[in-house]
């Protein structure tokens, strides 16, 4: 039996592409659709049995909602309009240190008081 975690850790920017979908909730059947591919695609490219996923590399970052720079290298670039505001910063941080269940209640609790103070 083939070894995922090898074939993956062989390959940093397939690693990030399945982190990235796991973060995301999607599986391979979604981007595969997306992409127009069969399913068998993605097991090729999991194997090593190809880098052909990198003519895709931006639909994929598109799908996905990050970056072509991201999946490339793991480093987002940031224009210096995109910038955070240190309260954006803190947030984020925050929001990060926060277990699972605890970043669900705390969106669900923000996007009701944006919903209240926007009427």
């Amino acid at each position: 039996m083939r070894n995922t975690m090898k074939a993956v850790a062989d390959d940093p920017v397939l690693g990030r592409i399945l982190s990235t979908m796991d973060e995301k909730g999607v599986n391979q059947q979604d981007v595969t659709k997306h992409l127009g591919l069969g399913n068998g695609a993605f097991t090729r490219w999991k194997y090593n049995n190809g880098k052909s996923y990198l003519q895709y590399l931006s639909r994929i970052a598109e799908y996905l909602g990050v970056s072509r720079e991201y999946l490339l290298s793991g480093k987002e670039e940031i224009l210096e309009n995109e910038k955070l505001s240190k309260n954006e910063q803190k947030l984020i941080e925050t929001f990060r240190s926060l277990k699972k269940i605890e970043q669900e209640m705390f969106l669900r609790q923000l996007i009701g008081f944006s919903t209240i103070s926007g009427s």
